[in-house]
């Protein structure tokens, strides 16, 4: 296959991947898929959202799928969270059905890279998303987070932002949270109102808690994360410094060092 996703200098990596770490899809037949999608909510009435759940409302969802096999003991597992940054001040200069348009194309967008890249979404929390991978191995679902965060901030910068000033709505900015650890099963819920299987685990909140960090467009990654990469990821991490970073270490005392990953897209 050509591997496109990435800029020069990932060659070696890229000829590294093996199955369950190729993108499903390659770039150029997948960003014209996003591409397009998103033009069509930006050029049709609001109605499409509602006409397109309906038709996919019977589908089955991965990540029920993989969790109802997955056993009861805690899994090893890469934590990606993305949200919107200051999606509280678009919900106020939009009106409600642009920006329910407008959460629409995103998610649709970070679900469709999400899946690409061999992950799963957990939920989708307001406009945030929090996605998990466990396969296919130990470096190979480390290659695919990355992979995959990679590619988020390519769409949303370089055609997705263009795609909105064109058609008159704000640009969106975001941050991604990556944390590794043990999570595990549980279900959450009332089965006579709404039940679904979940993930726990610390993991999960460290994740969300570097996503919560204030840097735009950045992509952040915890401690525990960093010896699992592929050396050309480890040549793109910058540790910083997080004012009133207070995550409590137990077993490391590094566990609260923060990476930012720095690729060209």
């Amino acid at each position: 296959m050509t591997k496109k996703y990435l800029n020069e200098g990932a060659e070696e990596f890229l000829n590294s991947l093996k199955p369950g770490t190729y993108p499903k899809i390659e770039e150029d037949e997948f960003l014209n898929f996003l591409i397009k999608d998103a033009e069509k909510y930006l050029n049709n009435s609001y109605t499409l959202v509602y006409d397109n759940y309906i038709n996919a409302s019977k589908s089955i969802d991965p990540s029920e799928e993989y969790l109802s096999k997955l056993g009861n003991t805690p899994k090893f597992m890469v934590i990606l969270s993305i949200d919107i940054i200051g999606s509280t001040k678009l919900s106020k200069k939009l009106d409600l059905q642009d920006n329910a348009k407008l959460i629409t194309i995103f998610s649709r967008a970070m679900g469709a890279i999400i899946h690409n890249f061999n992950g799963y979404v957990l939920k989708y929390v307001g406009d945030g998303i929090i996605t998990y991978f466990p396969e296919p191995d130990y470096n190979g679902m480390h290659d695919n987070a990355l992979y995959c965060a990679y590619t988020m901030k390519k769409y949303i910068l370089k055609f997705l932002n263009p795609l909105l000033k064109e058609h008159n709505f704000p640009e969106l900015n975001f941050r991604i949270g990556i944390n590794s650890g043990m999570v595990i099963k549980t279900i959450v819920g009332y089965n006579k109102i709404k039940q679904h299987y979940d993930l726990i685990g610390e993991t999960i909140n460290t994740a969300s808690k570097i996503q919560k960090t204030p840097v735009e467009n950045g992509i952040l990654l915890g401690q525990t994360t960093n010896p699992a990469l592929h050396d050309f990821w480890k040549t793109k991490l910058t540790e910083i410094k997080i004012n009133n970073w207070d995550l409590e270490c137990v077993e490391d005392d590094n566990c609260d060092k923060i990476y930012l990953l720095n690729v060209l897209i």
